[in-house]
């Protein structure tokens, strides 16, 4: 009697074991024409992402799709119900058909987007109770947000890239927030706030090393909406090692916080616009600002007659070693190590070598213990040169760039 229930027990772990390890390689190709076409290798792939799709949601685990480079239109919303990793080979896009309101629905499960151009449709990727990652994905000219997530434990977005849509990442009642090393241009929102990301009644959010440039909110924020990260717990929403330039809103041209712990470090902010206020950075209701180590410049709205109102709406709670321009003069009564000196950029914002940005931080407040590479700047180079950390998300370079405002 024993022995049988050890032996029972034996074969429910064993078969525990097989189901965590059963994972598949699926395989889309969308030349494909003649084969048994199981998804099963290359020469017998599937010749659609439905098929691929529906395989991956019957067998319980957590299976790779291959997808063979090409333009792949789905007629109708895809949804995944089961853990997989869908990975493109170089040039592999997918467009929305004519019925797929939303590309793919995510529901209840983890699933990693890898090396996937989206192009054109209404929203690419619609997440639910579920873990999103994407790596090195494009997401282009979608007619409603780009990506949407909703109750997920875990957004994070590496290496990617929003242009061209009505809005790019728009995450609430969710987790774990994470954006580096993206790019988003050009994204417009309408009614909510936030013309490239929106983060609402989350527990944390971090982005680093990205890029926010002619991004249009309607509303709030014109790069950046935050709102709520997890204000019981009084943690911080934190923008480091970025750059937020000619994005226009109605209010907060770059940012606009609302109750939540807001930190920027790091960050060039210059060139946003308000069409009511604060250019810069809008902070309003409950919740502490940290600003450190910055460079507020060139910001405009419509309503404010003080240069330093344009950048920031009011003081922050903390305010140490940035540049922000016309602070009425009196640096000294703003933080410490506040400057108001032309800060002498180029046109994407890297610092010239004559800037007096340059060793002007200060590296205790560089948050480097929450990055993943917290010794880099936002285009890859060493974040400390000189005796200390400059101000603005880059580093100083040792010599003059030829061309100007190159990409990096």
């Amino acid at each position: 009697m024993k022995t049988g229930l050890i032996y029972t027990l034996g074969l429910c772990v064993l078969g525990l074991v097989n189901n965590v390890t059963s994972a598949v390689e699926i395989f889309v190709d969308r030349n494909v024409s003649s084969g048994t076409n199981d998804g099963t290798s290359w020469p017998t792939a599937y010749s659609n992402l439905a098929d691929a799709v529906t395989d991956a949601n019957s067998n319980g685990s957590s299976d790779n799709i291959r997808i063979r480079s090409g333009t792949y239109r789905p007629n109708f919303s895809l949804t995944i119900t089961e853990p997989c990793v869908l990975t493109g080979e170089a040039g592999t896009t997918i467009k929305a058909g004519m019925r797929a309101h939303i590309l793919f629905e995510v529901e209840s499960t983890n699933v990693h987007f890898n090396n996937i151009v989206f192009d054109r449709g209404k929203s690419f990727v619609n997440g639910n109770e579920s873990e999103l990652r994407f790596h090195n994905c494009e997401f282009q000219n979608s007619s409603k947000l780009a990506v949407y997530a909703r109750h997920c434990p875990v957004v994070e977005l590496h290496d990617c890239l929003f242009a061209g849509n009505r809005g790019g990442l728009f995450a609430i009642y969710s987790g774990r927030v994470q954006v580096f090393d993206s790019q988003f241009l050009g994204n417009h929102s309408s009614s909510q706030g936030g013309g490239a990301l929106h983060v609402d009644d989350c527990e944390t959010l971090m982005v680093a090393r990205s890029l926010f440039d002619w991004n249009v909110s309607d509303s709030r924020g014109g790069a950046i909406f935050v709102n709520r990260i997890s204000p019981s717990l009084k943690r911080s929403a934190i923008i480091v090692d970025c750059v937020l330039q000619n994005n226009q809103a109605s209010t907060g041209g770059g940012i606009h916080c609302l109750n939540c712990h807001l930190r920027v470090s790091n960050c060039t902010i210059i060139h946003n616009h308000a069409s009511r206020q604060t250019g810069g950075i809008a902070s309003h209701r409950y919740g502490e600002v940290a600003i450190e180590n910055t460079i507020l410049w060139g910001n405009r709205d419509e309503s404010s007659t003080f240069l330093m109102l344009q950048q920031l709406n009011h003081l922050p709670t903390r305010l140490v070693h940035c540049c922000i321009e016309d602070p009425l003069g009196a640096t000294s009564a703003w933080g410490r190590g506040v400057i108001n000196q032309n800060p002498n950029l180029r046109s994407d914002g890297r610092l010239r070598v004559d800037s007096p940005c340059i060793n002007a931080g200060d590296l205790f407040y560089y948050p480097h213990t929450s990055l993943d590479n917290p010794w880099l700047d936002i285009a890859g180079n060493d974040r400390l040169l000189g005796p200390e950390i400059d101000m603005g998300a880059f580093e100083k370079s040792l010599f003059e760039y030829t061309q100007m405002g190159s990409s990096w």
